[in-house]
């Protein structure tokens, strides 16, 4: 048996009212024969069942193993966004199987996640393990968002004059005008020009 596996029962044929013993260790009724997996120590018992027909006295014996249950925990470092993969984080019993439902990517032997395959949204993957005797679930949740548009901009500045010629004491007019190319908006740009020579 699986611990925590609750309440397991006697098959008994023969003659009943008898007694059940055991050592320490197994949650054992001592009247009805029940085992309580909850309650109990993994390791391997021997059950007694003592017995009489009102003159004669006769036991018989069995063996119980409790088995431990087998743990683990799984996590993925996000949130993430639609970019590369992401690898699973697993602390006790490997060897397991992962799903998630549809829309998510992955690995059921690694746990590895195809982010860039992956549908936008939130999942619960599921982790089955299992020592060989008794089997164990955990889950972990996983967001995956929109990647985020990278922000950048093109600037340049034209200058242009007038009268590239003028004559002195005439007025002269420079326009300077600032371009951005994008994709995203410029803020807070500033530009600064010094006359050239011979002008005030």
């Amino acid at each position: 048996y699986c611990k925590g596996s609750g309440t397991k029962t006697v098959n008994i044929t023969g003659e009943l009212g008898g007694t059940y013993t055991s050592r320490t260790g197994l949650s054992l009724d001592p009247l009805t024969g029940s085992i309580n997996t909850d309650l109990s120590v993994p390791g391997t018992y021997t059950v007694t069942y003592s017995f009489s027909s009102g003159i004669c006295a006769n036991s018989t014996s069995t063996t119980v193993i409790i088995n431990e249950l087998p743990t683990a925990n799984i996590a993925y470092n996000g949130p993430f966004t639609t970019t590369g993969t992401a690898a699973v984080i697993l602390i006790g019993q490997s060897g397991g199987n992962y799903s998630s439902t549809s829309g998510l990517v992955i690995n059921p032997n690694t746990g590895t996640i195809d982010l860039e395959q992956s549908k936008l949204g939130t999942y619960i993957i599921t982790y089955n393990f299992s020592n060989g005797s008794c089997s164990g679930t955990t889950t972990t949740t996983v967001i995956i968002t929109e990647k985020p548009i990278e922000k950048s901009v093109d600037l340049s500045v034209l200058k242009t004059v007038n009268n590239p010629a003028p004559l002195v004491g005439s007025d002269v007019v420079f326009s300077i005008v600032a371009i951005n190319m994008g994709p995203s908006n410029a803020t807070g740009v500033v530009v600064n020009d010094v006359l050239p020579a011979g002008y005030t």
